[in-house]
């Protein structure tokens, strides 16, 4: 269960990373070795807030695919809110931005902006509900501009 950083802690940091190694052959090889990285840091706002920003990257192996040229590597990043009006319950909105997916498109943005905003809510011990939805918030024609998602999670 993730928990809120503390008061006292100052900007506490962190770092992710993941390697994607291929599993399939043919048609199921995919884009080969994949690689991620992300620095991530979080303060409380008081009792009944958080604010998180991450920076990162990703990088492929094979930047082609299926006659696409796929930028690599491709930076990122995220800002995010939380709020927690009470205890059971926590509001959000985040903030991501990533650089150019596809580099030999004419006309495909260099720069994708998408914001989140949801809503988390202990139903009882261990479970919890999500929902929320992800706006495009620059035009790109060739993703999904709406999504809406809804969760349960367990924790143990």
């Amino acid at each position: 269960r993730r928990s809120p950083p503390s008061p006292t802690a100052g900007w506490p940091r962190a770092s992710d990373s993941r390697v994607q190694l291929p599993t399939g052959t043919g048609g199921f090889e995919g884009g080969g070795v994949q690689l991620g990285a992300q620095a991530l840091a979080a303060r409380t706002l008081g009792g009944a807030g958080d604010v998180y920003f991450g920076m990162g990257a990703t990088a492929i192996a094979h930047t082609e695919e299926d006659g696409l040229q796929y930028a690599s590597p491709r930076p990122q990043g995220f800002v995010a809110f939380e709020w927690r009006p009470w205890r059971a319950v926590s509001l959000l909105a985040q903030l991501n931005g990533a650089g150019r997916l596809i580099s030999d498109v004419e006309g495909f943005p260099g720069f994708h902006l998408v914001l989140r905003m949801g809503a988390r809510v202990d139903v009882s011990r261990g479970w919890r509900l999500e929902g929320g939805f992800t706006e495009g918030l620059k035009p790109v024609h060739a993703t999904t501009d709406f999504g809406i998602l809804l969760g349960l999670e367990r924790s143990f």
